[in-house]
């Protein structure tokens, strides 16, 4: 009997907690239940050529070597970026002289691969920059090039474009024009000859590899310097430059008896050629540290920071041909400006220039409304001066961005300091040979040995432009509310609606749009209905979210009417998207209730069921259940007094 009885005492108990989570869990589903939504719309440059003679010769496999670390410098006495996955795949640019253009691609796929693996097209930056094109160069489409004109391709937003848009095809010159970009190129770095007065220095690659990525350079290829069964290479003439290559990671320890030529000491350098994994040992092999020409001129760029294509809407810019030559005026000082007008409503972000030499400091001026051939007066509207520790292109991204009007004329100046380069102010301008199509009209670019007097780019030479860019996004997004009432005139105790529309006129998405609304105290909340986001009836605040461009987002509010009067109701709209027109960011409802029920009434009904969805969802039930509550506190109750017994 005790046994039974108390069998039944833990039933009970059990059935009352059970019955008991199981109210609150049904409280809980009904407080989070959601609201159906409702509809909505929704000077010379050095040019790299490509040897024709090819050594083929069996693969080998790469061998894992010790990394350890130089105590007196702190580097790594082996680094290989293939062993870090930091590579993409070798390719091979066959016969053509495009040497120049997979070195480029091989650099840029290499320092981007942290974010995503790239596979860019050569095609399209050799054909585009030949001169059947409205930026080419004075080359054929399978010929040498450099790397200032890939550079002029990337950081006009020309390309990068993927290898998928655009094979390679050694035999074509015929690429489209109308592809997008992949990313956006922003800034690179530039590194000094590896050798300078005599003295080899290697441990500016070196740190630059393991910080940065696979390096462009050019160096003497001769076939006779090569050697295939051990894929060394020692170069000791006096040639002239014609392969470009990537760096891609260094051996101290390897012997110096794998080349041929006998140079001083061991160590080579890895470098990763562009014919084809068949070549070298799967297409690297190894350059002797002793090697004359190998990075031993200032063409030793890294190609970085591929960004977002959506940091910039807009690029404003008088310079597609890129760094052609330099200026300066017998110092080290440089300054130099351009003219734009903005297409619309536009925030300035950014700008960019070439930095020639390390350690080059900067003010950066923008100004708004600038009169004649001074581009110093207009109205000051942002400063801001810094360093750049490694000479090459750079972006300067503002602390303070700039509101631009539709049709604003606005200048941005720079001040450079270059240590020890009297031609500091990086030009365009159409040199023979090379960039003959680079134009220029009066009024872009000008430049002043002071800030104080200027002169046109065009008075100093003929069809001439500064290098300097200046980048955009299209200004915040219009927003735009409207509300109507159910009826304008209605009876004492009936029901009205209120029918709330936010719209984004753009030209930007807004996020975190709120509705703030202010009720008159002759109404009674009932009920909602939304579109989107989340209502609270205490505060009266609707919090949209984010409204991308073109979208509306809707709210049906639903009043008994309790006084007689005038009824006014306030909404505003707002978000954390900069608003540049605020005429349309407030609405003000007002009606007229009769003087008492009998009254005549002039309606002016909306079918407010037209604006909901299908299924009306009336309010939540906030309330809690009680009586099944305490039925189930009753069975814990009763279970335990008859334990007790």
């Amino acid at each position: 009997m005790d046994t039974q009885r108390k069998q039944l005492t833990v039933l009970m108990v059990l059935c009352g907690l059970f019955l008991s989570l199981l109210i609150c869990g049904g409280v809980s589903a009904s407080n989070n239940t959601s609201v159906n939504n409702i509809s909505g719309s929704s000077n010379s440059k050095t040019t790299s050529y490509q040897v024709t003679t090819q050594t083929v010769v069996t693969k080998s496999k790469i061998t894992t070597k010790n990394a350890s670390v130089n105590s007196s410098t702190g580097i790594p006495y082996y680094y290989d970026l293939r062993k870090l996955g930091k590579l993409t795949p070798v390719k091979n640019q066959g016969f053509s002289d495009v040497c120049w253009a997979f070195a480029v691609t091989g650099s840029l796929e290499s320092t981007t691969l942290k974010y995503k693996s790239w596979n860019f097209s050569e095609n399209n930056m050799k054909d585009l920059l030949s001169r059947g094109y409205k930026y080419g160069f004075d080359r054929g489409y399978d010929d040498a090039g450099c790397w200032e004109e890939a550079l002029a391709y990337l950081n006009s937003y020309i390309g990068p474009v993927t290898g998928a848009q655009d094979p390679f095809n050694e035999f074509s010159g015929s690429s489209p024009t109308n592809l997008k970009p992949a990313v956006h190129v922003q800034n690179t770095i530039q590194l000094q000859s590896r050798t300078l007065n005599g003295v080899m220095n290697n441990t500016a690659i070196k740190e630059a590899l393991m910080k940065y990525g696979a390096i462009y350079s050019l160096m003497t290829f001769q076939d006779s310097y090569y050697n295939p069964n051990t894929y060394g290479y020692y170069y000791k003439g006096n040639g002239d430059y014609n392969h470009a290559i990537c760096i891609v990671g260094w051996d101290d320890n390897y012997s110096k008896t794998n080349f041929v030529g006998n140079p001083p000491g061991n160590g080579a350098f890895i470098i990763r050629n562009s014919w084809g994994a068949d070549w070298g040992d799967q297409g690297y092999f190894y350059v002797s540290y002793y090697d004359k020409n190998l990075a031993n001129t200032d063409d030793n760029i890294i190609f970085m920071t591929g960004e977002s294509v959506k940091n910039y809407d807009n690029i404003y810019q008088y310079d597609p041909f890129g760094d052609v030559g330099n200026y300066g005026y017998d110092n080290d000082v440089g300054w130099f400006s351009n003219v734009f007008k903005s297409n619309g409503r536009e925030l300035l972000k950014a700008a960019s220039f070439y930095a020639t030499q390390p350690n080059t400091s900067y003010k950066i001026y923008v100004y708004l409304n600038p009169v004649g051939n001074n581009p110093r007066s207009g109205i000051l509207a942002a400063v801001q001066q810094g360093i750049i520790s490694s000479a090459g292109y750079k972006t300067i991204v503002l602390n303070n961005f700039v509101n631009l009007m539709k049709n604003q004329k606005f200048s941005i100046v720079v001040k450079l300091v270059s240590p020890d380069d009297y031609q500091p102010i990086t030009i365009e301008y159409p040199l023979i040979d090379y960039s003959s199509k680079a134009r220029a009209s009066p009024g872009q670019s000008f430049i002043s040995p002071n800030g104080i007097s200027w002169e046109d780019m065009t008075s100093v030479i003929g069809n001439a432009n500064v290098c300097l860019k200046a980048f955009t996004s299209n200004l915040g997004a219009d927003l735009a509310i409207s509300v109507k009432a159910s009826n304008n005139h209605p009876k004492i105790n009936s029901i009205v609606y209120y029918y709330v529309k936010v719209t984004n006129l753009g030209p930007q998405e807004s996020f975190n749009v709120v509705v703030n609304s202010l009720f008159a105290t002759k109404l009674d909340f009932i009920s909602y209905i939304k579109s989107m986001g989340s209502y609270d009836q205490t505060s009266n605040i609707w919090s949209i979210g984010n409204l991308p461009t073109g979208s509306v987002a809707y709210l049906i509010l639903k009043f008994t009417v309790t006084e007689t009067g005038e009824i006014t109701n306030n909404f505003i709209v707002s978000s954390k998207t900069y608003d540049y027109n605020l005429s349309n960011n407030a609405f003000t409802s007002t009606i007229f209730t009769a003087t008492d029920q009998n009254g005549t009434i002039r309606s002016n009904n909306l079918n407010a069921s037209k604006f909901v969805a299908s299924k009306s969802i009336p309010m939540k039930d906030t309330g809690f259940p009680l009586i099944p509550l305490i039925v189930g506190i009753l069975l814990v109750t009763l279970g335990s007094a008859f334990k007790r017994k």
